[in-house]
Parts: C-alpha cells; structure tokens; sequence
C-alpha cells in the first residue's frame, strides 16, 4: 500500500500543466473561434447572395441561411 506522500506526489503530478501547455490549448481555442468566425462569415455572404437572386422578398432569411451553411458545410 502506497503512503499517503506517495500519493499526493502523484496527485500533484497529475494536475501540474506546465505554462507551455496553457499557451498551447490557448492557441488552439483561439483557431477555433477564428475558424468558426470565418465560417459563419461565408454563410452571411452566401445567403445575401440568395436573397438577391430571389430579388429579397421577405419571408425566405431562414431558408436563406440554411440553404447557404448547408452548402457552406459540404
């Protein structure tokens, strides 16, 4: 059976992320909201783009939007 010293070592060893590490999952949570900006981005501009072939009538956003992150998304 382990110590009780034993085992908080291991606890403290465990729990321990080094400054590298937080900069690295900083950096990686940054890409993904910078990738999740420019895709919605395109989604804006693709259903503009829609609503003008259809001449904007009113009542179509939705269908807009979905049509174009669907497209987006392929």
């Amino acid at each position: 059976m382990e110590s009780l010293e034993t085992q908080s070592r291991k606890r403290k060893t465990k729990t321990t992320v080094t400054q590298d590490k937080i900069e690295q999952i900083k950096s990686t949570a940054q890409l993904q909201i910078d990738n999740s900006s420019k895709i919605e981005s395109r989604i804006q501009v693709a259903a503009y783009f829609k609503a003008q072939l259809r001449g904007f009538t009113p009542g179509h956003e939705l269908d807009d939007w979905l049509a174009a992150e669907k497209e987006v998304n392929q």
